[in-house]
């Protein structure tokens, strides 16, 4: 059973969460500074994208190895610009591309690639408890934005589509309340008015 902390997002900030396994995983720090564990213990940072408010805490974590999709990681550097919207100045970190699959012990993430918010937008699957970690593409009530720079109203409606063939129990989205497939669903209909 996977062991995970929500840590809901403030001022703006995303929702974080901690998995704790044989590796302690912390994905999307965004403003929050509480995980539930030290930050020289903690062994990966995932961000499912660049955008400031999932990365602005990641230099806390000064052990951890960040991953970020390949094709977000070109952008990471700048956040897209989205720093400028909170009058902040970032500190990109090194980046590796993130693999298929994340092994943290017990626990295996599942990576799906949901480009639409932005071209490297990522979503987590744990398959044994049905939970979805979907960053900024979908919300317990809602759909990611997409006019932002390099947004993509096309690309999230398929990638939508996408997560709408998994069996969903949790959704845990990048801002907000947690959801279940009725989140999901209730993105499906929303994208078909884009």
């Amino acid at each position: 059973m996977m062991k995970i902390l929500t840590i809901l997002g403030k001022n703006n900030g995303s929702n974080s969460y901690v998995i704790f396994d044989k590796k302690i995983c912390v994905i999307d720090p965004g403003f929050n500074k509480e995980f539930g564990v030290d930050y020289d213990k903690v062994d990966m940072v995932i961000n499912t994208h660049c955008h400031y408010d999932h990365v602005a805490n990641n230099y806390l974590f000064t052990n951890a190895v960040f991953y970020m999709h390949e094709k977000e990681i070109p952008y990471a550097k700048t956040t897209l610009g989205t720093a400028e919207l909170f009058k902040a100045k970032y500190k990109p970190q090194d980046f590796k591309p993130i693999p298929k699959k994340v092994e943290l012990g017990k626990t295996t993430l599942e990576v799906i690639h949901t480009p639409g918010h932005t071209p490297g937008s990522i979503c987590l699957y744990e398959r044994e408890t049905k939970t979805l970690i979907s960053g900024d593409t979908v919300f317990s009530d809602g759909i990611g934005r997409v006019d932002l720079k390099e947004g993509n109203a096309e690309q999230l409606k398929k990638s939508i589509e996408e997560l709408s063939r998994l069996e969903v129990k949790h959704l845990l989205p990048g801002h907000g309340f947690p959801g279940d497939e009725k989140s999901i669903n209730l993105a499906l209909k929303i994208t078909k008015q884009l």
